[in-house]
């Protein structure tokens, strides 16, 4: 890869370092990665496109020598990015609140919108429950859970339209630059990854965030209920943030890398086991939520 650095990129006598599937060296006081890309190349583009716009605010994509944002390796495709920030430690929640929200037009950049949420739901339950009845004598812990899980998604699934079609938004109901996936646990450096760039509602990397600190064992209640003050949520806002808490990303994540041998299947467990424990914690988040503004309850909570 030291050739590939030197050939494409001008980077030579470099010490070069591999950890986690990811490349990365020093140079002139400056720190790079280099990685290997995984979404489709239009998406790419038109985060290029928007990181030109906010040259500050994320990793600098280094173009190659012939001008090219990615790079072919062994018929892979990588690319280079410039660190913003070089830190290890996890994002924590005053950083989290103060991190400035960027407000983007999505007709730009229509390829990163993702506030369909119902629709892309409904297609990942489809396609969960056409897979699972291919594969369940395989997964005996999947077969045995999935639907409950499923069952979740759809309460999700009706929570988010419901609130499309009774709940007008305001002002801060807009799209800003988000991530595909926010982690209680992301270093401030992987914060900062435009390959994890997509655009939506505010409410996607907060519930994330409260999912992550529940599964991470990393919150204390009073927290909560101040992060959650300290929204500025519309009650839009807190209905969208609710939907997403109530949908179970972290047991379909860990299935999708169970199937595809990531994972082990045990690894399971230790979501199922929590089940009880994230319904309380779902019944405290909306008590906190109904102490800002009133949000419908979900029967079952």
């Amino acid at each position: 890869m030291k050739n590939i650095l030197e050939y494409y990129y001008h980077f030579a006598n470099i010490s070069l370092h591999y950890s986690d599937g990811v490349y990365y060296f020093e140079k002139e006081g400056q720190f790079y990665i280099l990685k290997e890309i995984k979404r489709q190349m239009n998406e790419i583009m038109q985060i290029y496109q928007l990181l030109l716009r906010f040259p500050s605010f994320y990793h600098k994509i280094i173009l190659n020598k012939d001008g090219s944002i990615v790079t072919g390796v062994d018929q892979k495709s990588y690319i280079l990015l410039r660190i913003l920030e070089k830190n290890k430690n996890k994002i924590s929640m005053e950083q989290f609140l103060s991190k400035e929200k960027i407000i983007v037009d999505r007709k730009a950049y229509s390829l990163l919108y993702r506030l369909n949420w119902g629709e892309l739901w409904a297609q990942k339950v489809d396609y969960f429950e056409y897979q699972m009845s291919h594969i369940e004598k395989k997964y005996p812990l999947l077969s045995a859970s999935i639907f409950y899980y499923i069952g979740l998604a759809e309460n999700a699934i009706s929570y988010v339209e419901d609130t499309n079609f009774r709940e007008k938004k305001e002002m801060q109901d807009t799209s800003v630059i988000s991530h595909i996936r926010m982690y209680a646990d992301v270093s401030i450096t992987e914060f900062y990854d435009p390959l994890s760039i997509i655009l939506d509602h505010p409410a996607r990397d907060v519930a994330g965030y409260l999912k992550g600190l529940f599964f991470d064992n990393s919150y204390q209640l009073e927290e909560i209920e101040y992060f959650l003050k300290n929204l500025s949520f519309s009650k839009y806002g807190y209905r969208l943030l609710f939907a997403r808490l109530l949908y179970p990303s972290y047991y379909f994540d860990l299935y999708e890398q169970i199937i595809l041998g990531l994972k082990e299947e045990k690894e399971i467990k230790r979501i199922i086991k929590q089940s009880e424990a994230y319904r309380d914690y779902l019944r405290q988040i909306y008590l906190y939520i109904n102490k800002i503004v009133e949000i419908p309850k979900v029967d079952w909570i």
